[in-house]
């Protein structure tokens, strides 16, 4: 994976979740304050499907937060501590047939 940066500022993605329960994930942040929740807004959920998405650290994978299309916002809840690489984990329904491309900005806070 690249570089981490630090979470108070939002950085671009762009992933591609594989089809058929597929997943694809952000780069890495480094958390600045615990807890805080993980913020995203999505430019492009590619084709006419949604995806869902959660925020991960080490050793945790938060909620899944459902159904994100083109251009939603969302904060996702997560127990991760500062100081710790946090990163947006993306999925598809195993009924995803295409794979499919999510791009915006996020930041881990």
């Amino acid at each position: 994976m690249g570089a981490a940066y630090a979470g108070n500022s939002y950085s671009s993605f762009s992933t591609t979740v594989p089809r058929i329960n597929g997943l694809g994930s952000t780069g890495y942040q480094t958390k600045a304050i615990s807890n805080a929740h993980v913020q995203f807004n999505s430019t492009m959920v590619g084709g006419n499907y949604v995806v869902d998405a959660r925020a991960e650290g080490p050793s945790y994978a938060g909620p899944w937060s459902r159904n994100v299309d083109d251009g939603d916002a969302r904060s996702l809840t997560n127990t991760i501590n500062s100081g710790s690489n946090t990163r947006i984990s993306f999925s598809n329904d195993l009924t995803t047939l295409q794979n499919v491309q999510v791009s915006g900005k996020w930041r881990s806070q």
